[in-house]
């Protein structure tokens, strides 16, 4: 392991390559494609690639694309452009 922000990462990497699919959100018109978990009051608007994590209460805009391994955490708005910075 590496320096304390990267062994973060690494952990995180790790959780999510065993992520099972849940989806308890709502996708308005977006798009979820791999192992996605968004959780109960999340809204998909875009584009979500995971394996990725939505959390509760926060939205994804219709112009977003969320790439691989992004962990987006509660009552978070990403509107526009792409992401993929962990632990938004």
């Amino acid at each position: 392991m590496g320096t304390p922000p990267q062994d973060i990462l690494d952990l995180l990497y790790l959780m999510l390559d065993e992520v099972k699919p849940r989806i308890e959100g709502e996708v308005r018109g977006g798009e979820v494609n791999g192992r996605i978990i968004v959780e109960r009051g999340a809204v998909i608007e875009g584009r979500v690639h995971g394996p990725a994590y939505i959390g509760r209460g926060s939205v994804i805009g219709k112009d977003t694309v969320i790439e691989h391994y992004v962990d987006v955490e509660s009552n978070v708005l990403v509107n526009g452009g792409s992401e993929q910075v962990t632990g938004a």
